[in-house]
């Protein structure tokens, strides 16, 4: 696995679960 894979997960992640939060 490539750091930039991890990177680009952990962004889609985070975003997830700021939208998650935010509801």
């Amino acid at each position: 696995v490539t750091p930039k894979s991890i990177r680009i997960r952990k962004k889609y992640l985070t975003e997830n679960e700021r939208k998650r939060a935010k509801k």
